[in-house]
């Protein structure tokens, strides 16, 4: 779950650096490519992280080639990582058992 936090504060400076340039790519290299590499190599059997990332890869990818703004590239990873971070907390309240 924390990684999920880390992404969203990564993810939350797209907002601003669209402000700028629509097609700003700065997160997809330097810091932001550091911090991917160590989530990634820490949880490579978490396939919803392999996903993220899988889908980081590709909307760098897209917004690169000029298919798709900072900012809509933002809003579709968005998107996902709120969906995976609900099926996680479903999944684990499906586990939880009450003590009796």
């Amino acid at each position: 779950m924390k990684y999920f936090l880390t992404l969203t504060l990564l993810f939350g400076l797209l907002q601003a650096a669209e402000s700028i340039d629509p097609y700003n790519t700065d997160y997809c290299h330097g810091d932001e490519k550091t911090l991917w590499e160590g989530i990634v190599s820490r949880s490579k059997n978490n396939m919803n992280i392999q996903s993220l990332h899988a889908l980081w890869l590709g909307l760098c990818t897209k917004v690169e080639k000029h298919d798709l703004t900072t900012n809509q590239a933002s809003v579709i990873f968005d998107s996902e990582r709120t969906r995976i971070i609900e099926l996680e907390e479903f999944e684990a309240s499906k586990n939880t058992k009450v003590a009796i």
